[in-house]
């Protein structure tokens, strides 16, 4: 019983603390949490921290202009969630070449070379049935020297590929070298 009365004596202290400071005292006395916990994850664990994580500060009256005036002008980029970058060295011995989010675009949009693209995920048994073929399929492209395609692969459950909504797993995609503009699709891109 003792344990209940201190239990109530505080909240009631931490709300008569609450009620009597101003909006600013508040704020400057208690600060914001900089962690949300997710549904079925341990307290404080994050879904994605980039996303939930509190601001450090609140935008002045000027920066949101700013970025109404960037949106309306189509200037703006999507924050595509990427793995980093395979090293160049690495990347350019590779018969399968290894998208992610950062490097999607780019390849898809190389005006002189094809890109067959397999997206796939990783708890998707097809896909890691499929992963092994694609493989050897890059391997035997890569023995005949043909440079007009490249062949590779995306994990799309740690990358995003801008401008593509991929539904189902696998997915092989083929990209033509004339297609120019990968985010709005100007031309679809084949698939199968």
């Amino acid at each position: 019983a003792g344990e209940d009365s201190n239990a109530s004596a505080s909240v009631a202290e931490q709300r008569g603390e609450l009620e009597s400071a101003s909006p600013s005292e508040y704020s400057r006395t208690t600060p914001l949490p900089t962690t949300v916990p997710t549904g079925g994850r341990a307290p404080g664990q994050l879904h994605d921290a980039s996303q939930l994580a509190a601001p450090a500060r609140l935008p002045t009256v000027a920066e949101l202009v700013n970025y109404v005036r960037a949106a309306r002008a189509g200037k703006l980029r999507p924050r595509i969630r990427s793995q980093p970058e395979p090293e160049p060295a690495n990347a350019s011995a590779a018969a399968l070449k290894k998208l992610v989010g950062s490097t999607f675009v780019r390849a898809a949009r190389e005006p002189h070379t094809d890109l067959a693209v397999l997206f796939h995920a990783h708890w998707c048994a097809h896909s890691r049935a499929l992963l092994p073929l694609w493989a050897e399929l890059a391997n035997a492209h890569d023995a005949v020297g043909d440079t007009g395609l490249v062949v590779a692969e995306m994990d799309l459950t740690a990358n995003e590929a801008e401008g593509m909504t991929i539904h189902t797993f696998p997915a092989v995609y083929l990209f033509p070298a004339h297609v120019g503009d990968v985010a709005g699709m100007e031309h679809a891109p084949h698939t199968t």
